[in-house]
This record gives C-alpha cells, structure tokens and sequence, in this order.
C-alpha cells in the first residue's frame, strides 16, 4: 500500500513539474513562432506628445523589428506637444528599419501642431475623411506666444526641420513650412491635394488594401509593402508608460505639488509625526 502510494505522489510530482514546464515554456515557443509571421503592429497615440508618447513608439519600433513585422500604424490623434519630444520622434521615424504609416484617425481628429512633424516624418502619411492637419506654430508651453528674438529663432529652427522632413519624404516643402511659419491648416482633402499626405482612407483594412505595392524607405533600403491578407495585431502602453502619462498631466504635477509642499510644512510644525514628511518628498519627486 506504502508503495503504491509513493509511486502515486511520485506520478503526480512528475505530472505537475511537466505542467509547470509546459505553461512557462509554451508562450515563449508560441511568440517565437509569431515572430517569423508577416502581420502588421497597430498602436494608437493620442493627447499630448511628450516624453512618455516617445519612449512608447520607441518601443513600437523595436517591437515591430523584433517580430519582423511588415508595417507599423501609428494610430494620431494630437492636439500637439511637446518640441524636444516631437524631434526624438521625428528621428526614431526616419531611421526606422520597419516601414511606418502614421495614420490620422478615426474621423474627426487632428494632428495639430506636433502632429504634423510626426505624420510628415512616416514613410507613409495617411488621414481619415474629416481629420485635419497644421497650426505648427511653436508657442511656450503655457500657451503664450513667444518673447520676439526667442520666437523667431525657434520658429526658423522649426520651419527647417519641417523643411528637412519634407525632402526626405518627398512632401510639399512649403506647404508644411506655411504651417509652421503662418500656422495653416489642411483638411483631409487639401493636404492630399497639395501632396502633404500620401492617401485618405476609411479605415486600417482600406488602408492595408490601398499600401500594397508601396515602396518605402527604410534604414536597410527600400522595401515594397505586401499588405494584402495580412493578421493585424495591437501594441499598448505598459503599465509604468500608463503611470507616467497620467502623472505627466499637469493637473495632476499641480495636485502633487501642493500636496508636497503641505506635507513638508505639516512634518516641519510638528516634527517627528515622519508621515507628512515622507509623503510630501514622495509627492513632490513625483511632481518635478
């Protein structure tokens, strides 16, 4: 009886290591096997452009590579941003060694200011029926416009970035500098017809249909797009790029802030409490 037991309890450790084995090595040999299929990586960015919206479609693109996917869609939808941000992207985009499409959509949105450098930079630049694009115009990021000297150079600086853009993709220089220089705007239909924009679809299936046969450059060469049939797959921000962007929104640096700074003065009139101190140092590392 002792025996059968034992051979019992042995089977069953060797029935649930096999399982326990089997369940951590099973998605690993399913992603590598994901890796080798052509798919397309849809990823939306929407709301301010900054630092966070960089490091996401950063890691887009190193995500795309990895899984050897054919193109990546940048879903955009942005009221603008920030400028150092908007440049980090700009590069990560033209040095791209996976075929981008920056897509403005669902009907409706905007890629406004920042946006525009961000959609201008893609290999391929796609808007959606009654979206819009332009207003590019550097303002302080309060919203004001700039002291005369420190306007003028930021806007020149700006004005040749779009202008560099545009002759690395092949888009109307003058347009895009007119909405840099003068803060035009374009709908769907005026960038398309001034060759701001490459297409205006419905919707990603439209787009996938109306790509196929495109050529695109890319940090390896040229490469021509097959998008026909093609499984579409989704990349999201993470959990810490959730975090930050929801402390990157200013009510919140304000909210953090004070309550910092009320935690610093409640630990300096009554000392020892250790609480409102260690709360306020949280709270205002977090808010710068």
């Amino acid at each position: 009886m002792t025996k059968r037991l034992r051979m019992a309890r042995l089977s069953l450790s060797f029935i649930f290591i096999a399982m326990l084995i089997v369940g951590m090595l099973g998605p690993m040999f399913a992603q590598a096997n994901e890796h080798g299929e052509p798919h397309v990586l849809i990823m939306n960015v929407d709301g301010i452009i900054n630092s966070v919206k960089e490091r996401f479609i950063s890691r887009a693109i190193e995500q795309a590579e990895e899984d050897n996917a054919t193109l990546l869609i940048i879903q955009l939808d942005t009221p603008g941003g920030l400028l150092g941000a908007t440049r980090e992207i700009v590069q990560l985009l033209l040095e791209t060694p996976v075929p981008v499409a920056v897509y403005v959509s669902p009907k409706g949105a905007r890629a406004g200011s920042a946006g525009t450098f961000i959609t201008a930079a893609g290999n391929i630049a796609v808007m959606a029926p009654g979206s819009n694009i332009g207003a590019a115009t550097p303002i302080s990021a309060t919203g004001d416009d700039l002291e005369d000297t420190l306007a003028s150079k930021i806007e020149n600086d700006t004005a040749a970035l779009i202008r560099s853009i545009a002759q690395v993709r092949g888009r109307n220089q003058d347009k895009l500098e007119a909405m840099v220089r003068s803060a035009a705007s374009y709908s769907a239909q005026e960038a398309l017809a001034y060759n701001v924009v490459d297409l205006i679809t419905e919707d990603v299936d439209d787009l996938l249909a109306k790509v196929d046969g495109l050529r695109a450059e890319v940090a390896s060469g040229t490469v021509v797009l097959e998008t026909t049939g093609l499984e579409t797959r989704f990349f999201n921000m993470n959990i810490l790029e959730h975090f930050l962007e929801f402390i990157s929104n200013p009510n919140v640096s304000f909210i953090l802030l004070t309550v910092g700074g009320l935690g610093i003065v409640v630990e300096i009139f009554n000392t020892g409490l250790v609480a409102p101190g260690v709360v306020g140092v949280i709270c205002l590392l977090l808010a710068f």
